[in-house]
């Protein structure tokens, strides 16, 4: 395990448009605001049974932080090598702490990454938990993504009623994401949300639905994006995909320090299968990750500041 801890650089303002991957995770996500309760959340199966990545790779999440359980020295910990105060600054580019693992098979071949991030926003975890606030900070941003809210019934061919779809929790939210990965690959596919409230904060699960029959417009895929002899960008031929999940726990960090009842950790983990075909077993896309999350999250402070 690597432990990274991002710095700026003028590399992002170059990739923005051309990766929205950490966005849409960090983000989109954030807008799962429909609140969910039962015996087995999302968030307990990711923890629990993990996210399948390859036919014989299975990875189960590590827990989010509860930090009414945490020491000071505990809490210390939270900010690694930056230090408490300078981890807990009032600024945009305040650090954001990033730890990256490959996730290997039986053979030591590499099938997908697990990415770990933590950083601090100084608003109220009540403004967070309010969905139109959340939309509102970023209607329009995005000029590659694309975000279809979906309804369960959307989903269901006759073929998938014994689907995870079907036996999903009614307070699931579904929606149909497009995202480009690099310029090199675009990546389709349902994303199933449920968010858990408490009293300090809110969890926000997510995972891709790779049980939908590959009929359905809706199957999870993948497309490799190649230039043609004139150069124009084409869409190549797609291939199913499978393994992705994740979440990001939103809690006060009143706590933990009295003083800052009105600014919030935030911190989040997510799996993602890579095939061998997308960038050839490289590191190219797991080198791109730290700078990626960062300016995911200068990006969520910035539009914070712009409502004060």
């Amino acid at each position: 395990m690597t432990a990274i801890f991002a710095s700026e650089s003028s590399i992002v303002m170059r990739l923005r448009h051309s990766f929205h991957l950490a966005l849409i995770l960090l983000i989109t996500i954030l807008c799962f605001t429909s609140p969910g309760f039962g015996d087995e959340s999302m968030l307990d199966h990711l923890v629990d049974q993990g996210i399948q990545v390859s036919d014989h790779v299975t990875v189960k999440l590590e827990s989010p932080t509860h930090l009414d359980d945490l020491s000071t020295g505990s809490r210390d910990r939270l900010a690694g090598n930056f230090g408490w105060p300078r981890f807990t600054k009032k600024s945009v580019v305040a650090p954001v702490w990033i730890d990256l693992d490959y996730i290997n098979n039986a053979a030591g071949e590499r099938v997908g990454h697990s990415v770990r991030f933590r950083f601090v926003v100084h608003e109220s975890v009540e403004r967070l938990r309010d969905r139109d606030f959340l939309s509102s900070l970023f209607n329009g941003e995005s000029e590659t993504n694309h975000w279809t809210e979906l309804k369960r019934s959307d989903l269901l061919s006759q073929d998938d009623q014994a689907s995870h779809v079907a036996q999903a929790s009614s307070e699931m939210t579904f929606g149909f994401a497009t995202v480009p990965l690099m310029n090199r690959v675009l990546l389709r596919g349902v994303i199933a949300g449920q968010t858990v409230l408490d009293e300090s904060g809110f969890v926000s699960a997510w995972r891709l639905v790779d049980t939908i029959d590959a009929a359905n417009p809706y199957t999870a895929r993948w497309s490799p994006l190649e230039r043609d002899s004139l150069g124009k960008q084409v869409e190549g031929d797609a291939s199913s995909y499978h393994g992705a999940g994740g979440y990001v726990n939103v809690q006060s960090l009143a706590p933990v320090d009295e003083t800052f009842a009105n600014v919030c950790l935030i911190e989040g983990q997510f799996v993602l299968h890579e095939p061998q075909a997308w960038f050839g077993s490289s590191n190219f896309l797991r080198s791109k990750f730290p700078l990626l999350i960062q300016e995911a999250a200068r990006k969520f402070r910035r539009s914070l500041q712009k409502t004060k």
